[in-house]
């Protein structure tokens, strides 16, 4: 089943002292990143131990406990989805802490920020952070054709990247790029970029929740026609034929 996001409630700093805690059970998931300090949480018998730079993620209609190791602090994304992305409390230590913790620091500027498009924006940071649960394990590939793909997933829906900004931030050519993709993935940088983002916004449009417009923002395009067409042109389909 594909997971997308039903209601979207917001993205908090929370600050805690070292202490014990109950959560009562909410009608809404959370996915939580530690910027510091360490915790353990309690659920049916189950341990579960987050360190700083992990990612929790806490499904909705669960009770739990949790103790403080240390003072600590999150950022925390509040949101409702069609179907849990696990049934219980999960945690995830990222491959690269630092996009994660950037992809959690973004969320929480461009919610805070107020500005125009702001909560479609964070949407689409929010749907990077999710894939990071989500996405298929990429331990087998090259460190370096692994660390592109992962900027790829955090950049891919900003309009102003390119693969040239891409080799550029690994020190690496964009001809040996090319090289890297096409052993290891059977295709080039740029068809990869243009597949991933719109399988991405495919499955946006068919959630029904979405117009053209908003999406084609949330992929990495500031004009819809641009996006049309080149929607067109890659999938066979316009986009409103995907539209539930």
């Amino acid at each position: 089943m594909d997971i997308y996001i039903k209601s979207f409630l917001g993205v908090f700093i929370n600050k805690r002292k070292k202490e014990a805690f109950f959560t009562s059970p909410r009608d809404f998931s959370v996915l939580s990143f530690r910027t510091k300090g360490n915790a353990v949480f309690y659920r049916n018998g189950k341990t579960v131990h987050v360190s700083e730079n992990d990612i929790l993620y806490v499904p909705k209609n669960i009770f739990y406990s949790q103790e403080s190791e240390t003072e600590d602090e999150i950022i925390a994304i509040h949101f409702k989805v069609n179907a849990d992305l696990f049934p219980d409390l999960t945690s995830l230590t990222p491959k690269d802490s630092k996009i994660a913790g950037e992809l959690f620091k973004k969320a929480y500027s461009l919610y805070t920020s107020g500005g125009e498009n702001a909560h479609f924006l964070c949407l689409s940071v929010i749907y990077e952070i999710l894939n990071l649960f989500l996405s298929k394990n990429t331990e087998s590939l090259p460190p370096l054709l692994s660390k592109a793909i992962d900027i790829m997933d955090v950049k891919s829906f900003d309009s102003s990247f390119s693969i040239e900004a891409l080799s550029e931030s690994l020190s690496v050519s964009q001809a040996y790029l090319r090289m890297l993709f096409s052993k290891h993935l059977k295709t080039s940088p740029s068809v990869y970029l243009k597949n991933l983002r719109f399988e991405r916004a495919k499955k946006l449009l068919e959630t029904g929740y979405y117009s053209v417009r908003t999406v084609s923002e949330m992929s990495g395009y500031e004009n819809e026609k641009n996006f049309s067409t080149a929607f067109k042109k890659f999938t066979g389909k316009c986009p409103s034929e995907y539209k539930k």
